[in-house]
């Protein structure tokens, strides 16, 4: 399985991995609000450091597509689009109510996860204990 460069910005935590066959290797996670920009870069170039990792050999990058901070999201598909066409490997868009969930699997028949929208709002979506969609993203109101 291929070695995975993962990306997180779509809430005010801004996170990175490494994955392999499923597993977690490697993380760096920050959590400084509205830093995105000034600390992805370096976030990825200290773990790469860390982990005895090249660049060269990430095969692949999966990021947070949202729902979720809008520049929080475009920052960490920036970065994302932009190592992976250096790297010419592919791209993973993951929904981020997904990622959510899928600790608390199989322990409930539901899960609704939430992130906060702000204005009193949060984004909110249901899934079964498979992980299957059974609503659409939705903001609804506190």
């Amino acid at each position: 399985m291929a070695l995975l460069l993962n990306i997180e910005t779509a809430t005010d935590v801004c996170s990175v991995a490494l994955g392999k066959d499923g597993k977690l290797l490697y993380e760096k996670i920050d959590t400084q609000k509205q830093n995105h920009a000034k600390l992805l870069t370096v976030l990825i170039e200290k773990m790469l450091r860390e982990s005895n990792t090249k660049l060269s050999e990430i095969e692949g990058v999966a990021v947070s597509q949202g729902p979720g901070s809008y520049t929080g999201l475009r920052i960490g598909t920036s970065v994302a689009k932009g190592i992976c066409y250096a790297l010419d490997v592919p791209l993973l868009a993951i929904n981020t109510l997904a990622i959510l969930a899928q600790p608390e699997l199989p322990t409930a028949d539901h899960y609704c996860p939430m992130i906060d929208a702000r204005r009193m709002e949060v984004y909110c979506q249901l899934f079964d204990k498979q992980l299957h969609t059974v609503s659409e993203i939705e903001a609804k109101i506190l």
